[in-house]
């Protein structure tokens, strides 16, 4: 509240204030804890979202590793390259310009939490670039863990530039990883051969 306001000392007085619309009230479920149950379902961009705690993530990124071992790593680049195909779709339908599309998803891939994506180099004629991801929410998982541990983020980033480059196919190796004691995760991402 702003210097010199009351303060308001019922539910029913901030409907009273200024700019107040409409006012709901969620009793605590134990004293002095209180959730917002009227935000759902949580929604991005107009389609529903989920918050993950990392409880939650690390149990099924390391519980997968941990059964299935590098296999597992497949399966999530797998699942990170379908999504970030669809994700380019998505920033394709908002922004046109090349170079926005990538802020766009820079921005967007921070603020979910994923990590904070910096594309160094991309070379959209020969279909190359070089990328990095400064404390990945996959890979911090596996610090200490002395080798490469991306799954999810490097395939995201695949499918994002395929999508960028309209092709089917790209490699993209892991150089770099702070699993294994590098400042940030490295990529370097190139059109596979007779994907063009």
């Amino acid at each position: 509240m702003q210097e010199g306001s009351s303060r308001v000392k019922s539910l029913g007085g901030l409907s009273r204030l200024r700019f107040v619309e409409e006012v709901t009230y969620t009793p605590p479920i134990a004293e002095g804890v209180v959730f917002d149950t009227f935000s759902f379902p949580l929604t991005f961009m107009g389609e529903r979202s989920i918050i993950m705690r990392r409880a939650v993530y690390e149990g099924f990124i390391k519980g997968g590793w941990e059964r299935f071992g590098s296999a597992f790593a497949a399966m999530l680049y797998l699942m990170g390259f379908e999504a970030g195909r669809k994700a380019f779709v998505d920033y394709y339908s908002i922004f046109r310009d090349p170079n926005t599309q990538l802020k766009a998803v820079s921005a967007v891939f921070q603020m979910l939490g994923y990590g904070v994506l910096e594309f160094v180099r991309v070379d959209d004629n020969a279909h190359r670039a070089v990328v990095r991801v400064y404390d990945s929410f996959e890979c911090e998982l596996f610090k200490g863990a002395g080798d490469i541990r991306s799954g999810f983020i490097r395939g995201f980033i695949a499918g994002f530039l395929a999508g960028h480059w309209n092709v089917k196919r790209v490699s993209a190796r892991e150089v770099k990883c702070i699993a294994r004691g590098d400042p940030y995760c490295e990529f370097h991402i190139e059109v596979e051969e007779g994907s063009r």
